[in-house]
């Protein structure tokens, strides 16, 4: 019998209980070692629900104890960077949710840290295969050198920004999102974010200037952003979204030299426009369900050495350096920040 990975997971609240500890229960070929949580209450509730693994309090005491293979971190943003650290430092692959970190120099600092271990970012469109084939149209050359980007999304999530939270079959959200010291940032590390993944997943950008606005409408987190970003290629673009949206709405669409890319990840559609015109659908022909669980399938499978990371730490770095310099433009009222200025 071939062994299981041996797998730790820190934090038991409500996206660990959602998506990563059923993942690994369900997977014949990974073991849920260990669950960490801060809070004992939670800890207990999130193992009796999934095979009452062993428990710890910090992750330190778990390192001290038990041999694992791989660790997911789903705690909130701004504890991310502190947690893989210890992980790589203790010689464990690690599935890190996104945002990645919060700050670039962090996430920079990881990917240096990895030598030797994977660092896979939990974005969970990018392994659909409409982002698998949009990267390969974008690698092939088809649409040319990509000269204006499209990266809009919007949802409702006012409830959770506020401190409100929300029923779940083991942990709901918590108020975490509505603290700024453990969240970070509102709209953009909650939802920009996935779009940003995605887009650094298909094509090689990096930004090189982002000059932006947020609004919390009254919150301390920001709601609603709008973000004009020049990247590296001196292709231009805009990063948008809201959290009060009563329909959510997400697409990314890139504008090249030969054609266009249209992708839309929630109605599961991806279109090319250029001398000729293809579309991959209609939705049925595409798996429209998020794909939840597949970055911890995809670190069983690195922990076996069975698979590739498919979303590896460049993604989220890249992504990190947008999401920062966000930020950063915003409080300081649209100035731009470049790319050296997060170093």
């Amino acid at each position: 019998m071939s062994r299981k990975a041996r797998i730790a997971v820190i934090g038991a609240g409500w996206w660990s209980t959602t998506a990563h500890l059923p993942a690994i229960i369900a997977h014949p070929d990974a073991e849920l070692t260990a669950l960490v949580d801060a809070d004992p209450e939670r800890l207990a509730r999130a193992a009796s629900a999934f095979g009452n693994p062993n428990t710890y309090t910090s992750l330190e005491a778990l390192l001290l104890t038990e041999t694992v293979d791989a660790a997911v971190i789903a705690t909130p943003h701004a504890t991310h960077f502190a947690l893989a650290q210890q992980c790589l430092d203790a010689g464990l692959h690690v599935l890190i949710e996104k945002p990645m970190t919060l700050y670039a120099s962090e996430a920079r600092a990881l990917q240096t840290s990895a030598s030797g271990w994977e660092v896979i970012v939990g974005y969970p469109w990018n392994y659909t295969e409409q982002a698998k084939t949009a990267r390969e149209w974008v690698a092939s050359g088809r649409l040319g050198a990509i000269q204006y980007v499209t990266a809009i999304f919007s949802s409702y999530h006012l409830d959770l920004l506020s401190g409100a939270t929300r029923e779940a079959t083991v942990h709901g959200p918590t108020t975490a999102y509505a603290d700024p010291k453990l969240s970070g940032g509102g709209h953009g590390h909650l939802q920009i974010t996935h779009i940003a993944g995605l887009l650094f997943f298909i094509t090689d950008l990096q930004i090189a200037r982002v000059q932006a606005q947020m609004t919390g409408f009254g919150l301390p987190l920001d709601v609603a952003d709008a973000g004009l970003v020049t990247f590296d290629n001196g292709a231009l673009g805009v990063m948008s979204g809201t959290s009060t949206a009563k329909r959510s709405r997400a697409l990314l669409r890139l504008d090249g030299e030969k054609g266009s890319l249209e992708l839309d990840p929630l109605a599961g559609t991806l279109s090319f426009f250029g001398d000729e015109t293809e579309t991959l659908g209609p939705p049925e022909e595409i798996a429209r369900t998020y794909p939840y669980k597949a970055p911890v399938e995809n670190l069983i499978g690195v922990a076996l050495g069975r698979e590739t990371n498919q979303c590896p730490a460049e993604v989220g770095c890249r992504a990190v350096e947008l999401l920062d310099a966000l930020y950063r433009s915003a409080q300081s009222d649209g100035a731009a920040i470049t790319l050296e200025d997060l170093q």
